[in-house]
């Protein structure tokens, strides 16, 4: 995906309903450009529904509205069980899990487009997620500016 982060509609949980609640209290903040990014971290959806976790998110803002994001998302197979009416072993056998959650997937969200990327191929922690995340990012909003962190 490929946008111009200063004409493109902010995000909206209309478009869909799995983007990030951009209200919640960021981990990190980053300036880059013109441009600032949160850094979020088991955030809710904007629309509330429990289905998806938003594990990890970085959203760029632009004249103080979310243009873009990054999520690793992961599905919350208990309530996915609840909303389809299958077992969660069902489930977990067909996400190949023990576990409540499915497996990390990385996924853009902007300029009403929803990009899959597959799933994570990096360790969940800061140092490989942040870079990675960025990469992303940047690349898809065509910046090269400095990343510089506001903490």
């Amino acid at each position: 995906m490929l946008l111009d982060i200063h004409k493109a509609p902010a995000l909206s949980r209309e478009d869909f309903s799995s983007v990030p609640d951009t209200s919640a209290l960021p981990a990190k903040k980053f300036k880059c450009g013109d441009v600032f990014v949160n850094y979020y971290k088991n955030v809710k959806t904007a629309s509330g529904e429990d289905y998806v976790l938003i594990a990890y998110s970085l959203v760029a803002f632009f004249d103080n509205k979310p243009k873009v994001a990054v999520s690793i998302e992961k599905q919350d197979l208990r309530a996915l069980s609840g909303m389809l009416g299958l077992s969660l072993r069902e489930l977990q056998k067909e996400n190949n899990t023990r576990g409540l959650y499915g497996s990390a997937e990385v996924v853009m969200y902007g300029d009403g487009q929803r990009e899959e990327f597959g799933p994570l191929g990096v360790e969940e922690k800061d140092e490989y997620l942040l870079p990675f995340l960025f990469d992303l990012l940047l690349d898809s909003i065509d910046y090269i500016e400095e990343v510089i962190s506001l903490d």
